[in-house]
């Protein structure tokens, strides 16, 4: 079995995510992280593209606790089509950090992708980061999400996440952010259905 992205994001393939030259930036990951206080519903505000996003919007993660875990069920909608994978969010072992790894179901494959979280309030906002080293060609992939509460960041959560981008402008291209539209028609779908087939990689 095999993985998402935020969502959604890490299951994408390197033709639309980001792509840049050098290894992973070194990111510190939020410190003694509270995963029952993370759990629940966040709104995807933006993010660096996804391969299998690139038509949706509407992209929202639920998190569910169990036994230590949070269950993951993960969607966007398209075409009038809420398509959405299911899977786990772990800590690593050894940390007390919010260096995580997700795993997700698509079709007979899971796929497994580190997610940590560099910053959150655990109420209103919170910055979803992932990086995968290519060695051979001395390059990076990386995600980010900008998730919120609501389908808006209030004013506040809005000024600490352009705080931490500015801060982070050097790893981070705010110029290659994609807004999620939340209109009431970007949302509307008629029927719901779960990945089964593997993409990315």
């Amino acid at each position: 079995m095999k993985f998402f992205g935020l969502f959604l994001a890490i299951l994408a393939s390197t033709a639309a995510d980001v792509v840049i030259d050098g290894a992973c930036p070194d990111m510190k990951a939020v410190s003694k992280f509270d995963m029952n206080a993370y759990q629940g519903t966040w709104y995807e505000i933006k993010k660096f593209p996804v391969a299998n996003e690139a038509n949706g919007d509407c992209g929202s993660v639920e998190y569910t606790p169990d036994n230590g875990l949070l269950k993951v069920r993960a969607g966007h909608v398209e075409d009038d089509i809420e398509k959405f994978v299911v899977g786990v969010l772990t800590k690593n072992a050894g940390t007390s950090d919010a260096e995580l790894t997700l795993s997700v179901v698509v079709g007979d494959y899971v796929r497994v992708a580190p997610l940590w979280i560099v910053s959150t309030d655990y109420d209103n906002y919170a910055i979803g980061y992932s990086c995968k080293d290519y060695k051979k060609s001395n390059q990076h992939r990386v995600n980010i999400w900008i998730l919120s509460r609501t389908k808006t960041l209030n004013e506040s959560s809005k000024s600490t996440v352009n705080k931490f981008l500015k801060e982070h402008s050097k790893e981070f291209d705010q110029s290659k952010f994609v807004e999620t539209d939340f209109s009431e028609k970007a949302c509307f779908f008629k029927k719901s259905h779960v990945y089964t087939v593997p993409f990315g990689a």
